[in-house]
């Protein structure tokens, strides 16, 4: 298996050397060696698995906030741990979805604004009984890790869908944007929604794009409230190899220009998965795993 890089910019082909003392530079973050990895989770696992879908984001002084899929209580639940600037955890585990059933939260998504606010979504199954489907759920926090409100469900149907692979980006407008892969009526979509840092959503659902067969979508925004989603296409048939294809879209969620193919057509590759990042000047790359 490889892994493929499509630049955009030369920009990302530089490393950023700054001055760090007895330290080595990466990009524009210093490491340190000296500093020991440590647990965040409060309880360890008794099997494989029981700890998974690990998700992080930081603000503007430094913290980082982590999210992971947690089995400590049988079933799968989404917690998160907030660790300081100086690599300290602060305050305890925190349990994020409210649901009190014996229920499946899975693959968590995490933004953080610079400011501290942050957001996840994930999967989750707690409507599985009463509609047989599962929904994107997300969460708001603030700065000093307070819930926002309860619990919301971020795709608008009801019926009929199957949602999964959620990914999540902020604005420079201290929004978040979450886009995630929708299955319904017998056809696989992409969808987004821009949400306030109080968890209200800003206008409603709109599609990413439809009528394909699409999946496993990937997000990243500037500080200019452009941003770009790209996904795993299989537009020339359900039986040949798929394309990654990604799109560039304005604040208020209208497409910018036309999708385009990010992969070179080579002869027995077949692709899984795609990752990008956007810095705050627009510059993007993509990243494919063949």
């Amino acid at each position: 298996m490889k892994t493929n890089v499509f630049l955009f910019t030369l920009i990302f082909t530089a490393l950023l050397i700054i001055n760090c003392p007895a330290q080595k530079p990466i990009s524009n973050v210093c490491i340190n060696e000296n500093l020991l990895d440590f647990k965040v989770n409060e309880r360890a696992g008794k099997r494989f698995g029981e700890k998974s879908d690990v998700s992080i984001a930081s603000d503007a002084s430094g913290n980082s906030v982590i999210s992971w899929t947690d089995s400590r209580n049988g079933d799968p639940d989404i917690y998160c741990q907030k660790i300081n600037a100086a690599g300290d955890l602060e305050g305890q585990n925190i349990l994020v979805n409210d649901d009190n059933k014996n229920i499946h939260q899975l693959s968590s998504e995490i933004a953080m604004l610079p400011s501290g606010e942050f957001i996840i979504a994930w999967v989750d199954y707690r409507n599985l009984n009463d509609s047989g489907y599962n929904f994107i759920y997300a969460q708001v926090f603030d700065q000093y890790l307070n819930k926002v409100g309860p619990n919301f469900k971020v795709n608008s149907d009801s019926t009929g869908t199957y949602c999964s692979a959620p990914s999540v980006t902020l604005t420079g407008k201290g929004q978040f944007i979450i886009t995630w892969q929708d299955y319904n009526n017998g056809k696989n979509s992409l969808f987004a929604q821009i949400i306030n840092s109080d968890g209200e959503p800003v206008g409603d659902n709109f599609v990413v794009k439809s009528s394909y067969s699409y999946g496993k979508p990937s997000i990243s925004s500037n500080t200019a409230n452009t941003f770009i989603i790209s996904w795993i296409d299989t537009r020339v048939g359900p039986y040949s190899s798929p394309d990654v294809y990604a799109q560039l879209f304005s604040e208020d969620g209208s497409g910018t220009g036309s999708m385009f193919k990010v992969n070179s057509d080579v002869e027995g590759e077949y692709l899984m998965s795609t990752k990008l990042s956007m810095n705050a000047s627009g510059e993007f790359a993509i990243s494919y795993v063949a």
